[in-house]
């Protein structure tokens, strides 16, 4: 078939059509220009059979299901994964005030005693029986616990510390209602102290699932996420967990459920729950995908108390699978983020729809201060310069602004939307209403 001849600025007007993208002609001869002149001067370099093609006028676009031989997704329909258990896994909240010295004084001699007896002794607190290990934790002097949930208690005399947290165990939170549950946390602090709220200190979210089982390919090569530390356990011939993310404030694990509870005996509760969903099939392995994230980075999305993170549980699992983590459908497209997200993961991400999306916004110390903006950007101006072997800044600002302007009609970006963005952060870490502040 005969290749249509267009010249450089119609051919450009046509791409950029074909991908959504409104410019006038003549704006579009002026990219064209720039661009091959920066061809010619070797900044830029052409891709070869890398996107669509001008062929007899009409636009053509490789097939994602046959890609000469290389397996890209698949072109059978996927079916939905079957879910069944979503919400929270763990809970951590920690309270500021006084505990009684009386209970003090009492801990501290059945924590000698279950040193003594390598057991565990009974400790009953407003109707509730605990029983107090033979160790602390961390800081936390003594740790009480039964099946539910579990109280950690510090003697530190530092104001800034809190005196006592709370863990809201799986179990508990899987096994009985959160407001019955939460209702017996507080009136049982009432019972050991004067004592109030701080704050959230970590949440779990997760989603267990059966009909998907995720696959080496997948996890290591179609997960689009910004961390890092991305182990996989115990090893690559045969894994078991993916993590995303491992060691800091957002984790997301993906991992064999039905292998991790065969480790542990007392977790038959488990399988009681899962037989009550229709389609459970006992002989197929169970998946989960769990996000957990701590105090610092749930303060960014504007959670900090109890009942902000209980009413955000499907937010929550929306903003790890969506913003943290994501797994990809591959195209032959280089830039994994373009790429879309596998309906799967929709599915799952979905299954406990989010009352909002939540927004992340950084601390005022990670968001750069005006004088830096201006110091990066005219580094980034000279580097620029390097490439077009300019040292005139204003010329060499224009030339970098239209190639940003290339890119903003080829990839699509609004940049409307990245300014109203980073207001939002900017408005949040100076404790402003975005309403009431003054535009830029």
């Amino acid at each position: 078939m005969q290749r249509e001849r267009l010249e450089p600025g119609e051919a450009l007007a046509r791409a950029l059509a074909a991908r959504g993208a409104r410019v006038r002609r003549e704006e579009a001869a002026r990219l064209a220009d720039l661009l091959l002149a920066l061809v010619d001067r070797g900044v830029l370099r052409v891709a070869v059979g890398g996107g669509a093609t001008l062929v007899g006028g009409a636009t053509e676009t490789p097939d994602a299901c046959n890609t000469g031989g290389l397996s890209f997704h698949r072109c059978s329909e996927m079916t939905d994964p079957l879910v069944l258990k979503l919400g929270l896994d763990t809970l951590e909240v920690t309270f500021d005030g006084k505990v009684f010295e009386s209970h003090l004084t009492e801990l501290d001699a059945l924590k000698i005693l279950a040193q003594d007896t390598e057991t565990p002794r009974p400790f009953w607190l407003g109707g509730v029986e605990f029983m107090v290990q033979a160790k602390g934790a961390s800081a936390w002097s003594y740790h009480l616990r039964n099946r539910d949930w579990a109280i950690f208690v510090s003697r530190s005399m530092n104001r800034f510390y809190p005196k006592v947290k709370v863990s809201l165990g799986a179990y508990g939170l899987s096994t009985r209602m959160l407001s019955e549950l939460w209702s017996e946390v507080l009136s049982t602090l009432k019972s050991l102290g004067t004592l109030k709220e701080h704050g959230v200190s970590r949440a779990d979210v997760q989603v267990d699932f059966q009909g998907w089982t995720p696959t080496l390919e997948e996890m290591s090569k179609n997960v689009a996420c910004r961390a890092r530390k991305n182990p996989i356990y115990p090893n690559l011939s045969a894994p078991e967990t993916y993590y995303f993310g491992l060691g800091g404030l957002r984790v997301l694990r993906v991992y064999n459920k039905t292998v991790e509870t065969s480790h542990f005996a007392k977790k038959g509760w488990l399988l009681a729950i899962y037989e009550e969903v229709p389609g459970f099939d006992a002989a197929q392995d169970v998946w989960r995908i769990e996000f957990q994230i701590r105090r610092d980075a749930l303060h960014e999305l504007g959670l900090r108390a109890s009942s902000q993170v209980f009413a955000s549980v499907g937010a929550l699992l929306d903003y790890g699978m969506r913003e943290f983590a994501q797994l990809r459908s591959p195209t032959n497209d280089s830039k994994i983020t373009r790429w879309p997200e596998d309906p799967r993961w929709t599915a799952l991400r979905t299954a406990c729809e989010p009352s909002a999306n939540l927004v992340r916004a950084r601390h005022a110390s990670n968001f750069m201060p005006l004088d830096d903006v201006v110091k990066r950007h005219l580094g980034l101006v000279a580097a620029a310069g390097a490439y077009f072997d300019n040292t005139d800044y204003l010329k060499t600002l224009q030339l970098l602004s239209l190639l940003a302007e290339a890119h903003m009609m080829t990839e699509k970006v609004e940049f409307r939307l990245m300014v109203e963005t980073r207001r939002r952060r900017l408005c949040l870490t100076r404790g402003e209403s975005l309403e009431a502040s003054e535009p830029f």
